[in-house]
């Protein structure tokens, strides 16, 4: 046997282990005997003893590998405040809408009280209204109002909320609230007017606006008795854009909605009442078709829309009642030549 002088190398070997749950690394050596022809390897062994006795020169532990992220879901409560919004947004002035013209189709139907139908715009019309017509209206509207306007909004909350939260606590202040009435309105009359005029083109009105002017003389619910594509296009549009540009909270879009769908039942009822706003504006459209497009009158003065309205009995009558008299006694239209 070969002695170990001069034969063997006693060499102390490092060794390093990771803990199976820290994930932390001890170090620790063991004495081996190495024959000469590995003498290359004890230069190896004495520097990695010198790696791990030196914490810098040490690699890091190893991560278990990452979880894929999941895609963010709504919470109970932002899918709580989504659906109070699309039910505030539709159903509140839904309710305002039906209220209002619940009254009026009781003097269309049955002519009573007697001092509501002195106020009829068109004299001898709709006294009393078509069942039959009055029911198409109903599935039309209702029709419009569900299958249209409510998923309309669905379908635009994910853009109210980038704007702004619409359900956030904080309450718009009263002098904002009339910046964004005012504002809404604008829009309105700029869209509505555009989109109105431009459903009146020969290409369009026969398909589509001319299901809204069967009514020659309208009643309220005719407000919202049109074809999908107009009630889209001309009715919801107007409305949404001015809230969605201004991040405009639930209480402000509520608010203007039932207001809006208020107006536009005023504009159509046939009954200019004492101490409400005029309807003879509109109310001329249905009666001659190509004039007064609008619901301000300010485009239709600037594109000159109006000019038959203005030299009509209509225009004289375009005032806000403030006594009892009815207009179409006090201003009567005049008599037709024979």
């Amino acid at each position: 046997m070969r002695s170990l002088e001069g034969m063997w190398t006693l060499v102390e070997v490092p060794s390093a282990q990771e803990h199976k749950y820290t994930g932390v690394r001890s170090s620790s050596s063991a004495l081996c005997l190495c024959e000469p022809q590995t003498f290359p390897c004890i230069t190896w062994l004495r520097r990695a003893s010198r790696q791990l006795g030196n914490p810098s020169q040490r690699r890091p532990p190893a991560r278990p590998p990452a979880r894929p992220e999941r895609a963010p879901t709504r919470t109970l409560g932002e899918q709580r405040s989504a659906t109070a919004a699309c039910r505030g947004i539709t159903q509140v002035p839904n309710l305002v809408f039906w209220s209002l013209n619940a009254l009026f189709l009781v003097s269309d139907t049955s002519g009573k009280p007697n001092f509501i139908s002195r106020y009829r715009i068109q004299i001898g019309k709709n006294e009393p209204v078509d069942p039959e017509k009055l029911r198409q209206t109903i599935r039309a509207v209702l029709f419009n109002q569900f299958v249209i306007s409510f998923p309309m909004v669905i379908a635009l909350y994910p853009l109210l909320k980038r704007w702004g939260d619409p359900c956030r606590r904080e309450l718009p202040t009263f002098h904002w609230f009339l910046l964004e009435l005012v504002i809404f309105t604008l829009i309105e009359e700029v869209m509505f007017y555009y989109s109105h005029r431009l459903l009146h083109h020969p290409a369009l009105y026969k398909k589509i606006h001319k299901k809204h002017h069967e009514w020659t003389a309208s009643i309220g619910l005719v407000s919202l008795y049109a074809h999908p594509v107009e009630h889209v296009v001309s009715n919801m549009v107007p409305l949404v854009l001015g809230p969605l540009l201004m991040g405009s909270h639930l209480s402000s879009i509520t608010t203007w909605f039932s207001l809006a769908l208020i107006t536009s039942t005023l504009s159509h009822c046939g009954y200019h009442l004492p101490f409400l706003p005029s309807p003879e504006f509109h109310d001329y459209h249905h009666l001659k078709f190509t004039q007064c497009y609008g619901v301000l009158g300010v485009l239709d003065h600037l594109h000159g829309t109006d000019t038959m309205f203005k030299q009509s009995k209509a225009y004289e009558r375009h005032v806000l009642l403030l006594g009892l008299t009815p207009l179409s006694e006090s201003i009567p239209d005049t008599p037709k030549m024979k």
